[in-house]
C-alpha cells in the first residue's frame, strides 16, 4: 500500500498535480496527445500533397507513358501509399515508382493508373526492383508494394525502374 502511495505521489509530482486529480489530468493529456497525433498526420498528408504537386519536374515519357520515379522521405508504407495515390491523381495517366529508406528498411511502391493496367502491371514492375534492395513484393495490377533491407541500393533500384518499364 505504501509503495502505491509513493507511486501516486511521484506521478503527481511529475504532472504537477494533486494526487486526487491525476485521473482527470491523465485523461486530458491523452486527449491532447491524440489531437497532436492527428495534426501530425494531417501535416504529413499536406507535405505529401506538396511533394506530389511538383511532379512536372520529374515526369519522363517512356513509350508515350508519363512516368515518375522518386526517392521520398516518409516513415511508413501507409504514407508511401498515400503519396503514390496523390502522384497518380496528378498524372491522371501514368506510372509512379516511389521509394524510401527508413531505418534499416527500404519500402518501394509502384502505382499504375487504371487506364494502363492492361499493358503495365505494378507487380511486374516492382519484382525486379525489389530484388535489387534484397526484398520482394507484390500486389494488385494497379498498386504493388515491396520491402527490402539493402538501403544503400535504393537509388540503384529506382534507376532500374526506368529500364524495367521500357522493357515491358
Amino acid at each position: 500500500m505504501q509503495q502505491m502511495v509513493r507511486t501516486l505521489r511521484d506521478a503527481a509530482l511529475l504532472l504537477k498535480e494533486k494526487p486526487e486529480a491525476l485521473a482527470e489530468r491523465t485523461g486530458k493529456m491523452l486527449a491532447q496527445q491524440k489531437a497532436v497525433e492527428k495534426e501530425i498526420e494531417r501535416l504529413k498528408a499536406q507535405i505529401a500533397t506538396l511533394a506530389a504537386g511538383g511532379t512536372a519536374d520529374g515526369i519522363e515519357k517512356i513509350n508515350d507513358v508519363k512516368v515518375v520515379v522518386k526517392r521520398v522521405e516518409v516513415d511508413s508504407p501507409a504514407e508511401l501509399r498515400d503519396m503514390a495515390d496523390k502522384f497518380k491523381d496528378r498524372l491522371q495517366s501514368g506510372i509512379v515508382v516511389l521509394g524510401t529508406a527508413t531505418g534499416a528498411k527500404v519500402f518501394l511502391i509502384v502505382g499504375v493508373t487504371k487506364d494502363l493496367v492492361k499493358q503495365y502491371r505494378a507487380g511486374e514492375i516492382i519484382k525486379p526492383i525489389a530484388a535489387t534492395v534484397g526484398g520482394s513484393g507484390g500486389g494488385r495490377p494497379d498498386l504493388a508494394q515491396a520491402g527490402g533491407t539493402k538501403t544503400d541500393k535504393l537509388d540503384q533500384a529506382l534507376a532500374q525502374a526506368y529500364e524495367v518499364i521500357k522493357a515491358i
